[in-house]
C-alpha cells in the first residue's frame, strides 16, 4: 500500500514537472511598434491585444500585427490607446485617444461607440461605466444605451 502512494505521488510529482510555463519577450523586432505598452488584454480565443501610443498590437502566439487604423473611424488626436477590456460577450473595447471604441468580434470591425471626452472607462459583467466631459455614465452592453450617474 505504501509503496502504490509513493508511486502514485511520483507519476504526479513528475507531471507537474512537466508542465512548464513559457514566456516569449516581445520588442520592436517581433513586430511591436514600440516598446512603451500602455494596456495589456486576452481575448477570449488567447491573443493578446497591447495598446501603444502608435495604436494596437495584436499578439497571437506567432507573430505581432500592428493595427494603426481602425476602419471608418478618424483618430484626430493620434492613435494612443491607454486602456484595453473585453466584455463577457468576447468584445474588445479601446480608449482611444479620447473616445470609446469597441472591435465587434464577430463582424471583425472597429465601432466607435462615444465620440471624444473619454478619459477614463472599466468593464463590470454586462456594464461598461466611463467618464465623458468629466460625468459618469454607465453603457448597457445588451443595448448599447447611455445614461449619466453623476
Amino acid at each position: 500500500m505504501k509503496n502504490a502512494i509513493l508511486i502514485l505521488l511520483l507519476t504526479i510529482y513528475s507531471v507537474v514537472q512537466a508542465q512548464t510555463l513559457q514566456f516569449k519577450h516581445l520588442a520592436t523586432t517581433e513586430g511591436l511598434s514600440q516598446l512603451s505598452v500602455l494596456a495589456i488584454c486576452q481575448d477570449r480565443i488567447g491573443r493578446m491585444w497591447f495598446g501603444t501610443e502608435e495604436g494596437i498590437n495584436l499578439f497571437d502566439g506567432h507573430e505581432v500585427m500592428p493595427i494603426k487604423t481602425f476602419g471608418e473611424i478618424i483618430a484626430e488626436n493620434g492613435t494612443t490607446v491607454r486602456r484595453i477590456f473585453a466584455d463577457e460577450r468576447g468584445d474588445m473595447w479601446f480608449m482611444l485617444s479620447e473616445k470609446l471604441v469597441k472591435y465587434d468580434m464577430n463582424a471583425q470591425r472597429f465601432i466607435e461607440k462615444v465620440s471624444g471626452g473619454v478619459s477614463c472607462f472599466s468593464i463590470k459583467k454586462e456594464e461598461l461605466l466611463f467618464t465623458h466631459n468629466e460625468q459618469l455614465c454607465a453603457m448597457d452592453l445588451r443595448t448599447s444605451s447611455i445614461r449619466k450617474l453623476a
